[in-house]
């Protein structure tokens, strides 16, 4: 039966439906009923109306320009961290300590991204 229905391009509705309600095949018992209708595509190829809004002129488009840069200037100066105060208030470290410093990390290494030239396939 299944050499049969492999080499068939489409199933009768009779054999979807028996096979439909096997245990293990077809919809589960708590999907949703199909609507009795179908819906209608919508309209593709209608076009919306033209706009009634107007472009903005070449000044006002400046004007806007200014305003968003002035905005991500104002969110940058809001966004970086403050001023570290004088070295005078960071205590002086004792005499001990500094014979026990660990010496500097290396820095960490730079990621190359990889490019085709340098991919092995």
């Amino acid at each position: 039966m299944a050499a049969g229905l492999g080499g068939c391009g489409t199933v009768s509705e009779k054999m979807a439906g028996a096979m439909g309600s096997m245990p293990g095949v077809g919809l589960p018992a708590n999907a949703p009923e199909r609507p009795a209708k179908q819906r209608a595509y919508p309209a593709v190829h209608d076009m919306p109306p033209p706009r009634t809004n107007a472009v903005l002129t070449g000044a006002e488009q400046q004007q806007v320009e200014r305003e968003l840069m002035a905005a991500r200037d104002g969110q940058k100066a809001a966004a970086a961290p403050p001023a570290q105060p004088a070295a005078a208030a960071k205590p002086a470290p004792k005499p001990a300590q500094t014979a026990r410093q660990k010496p500097p990390l290396a820095p960490a290494p730079r990621l190359v991204p990889a490019s085709s030239s340098r991919t092995i396939y």
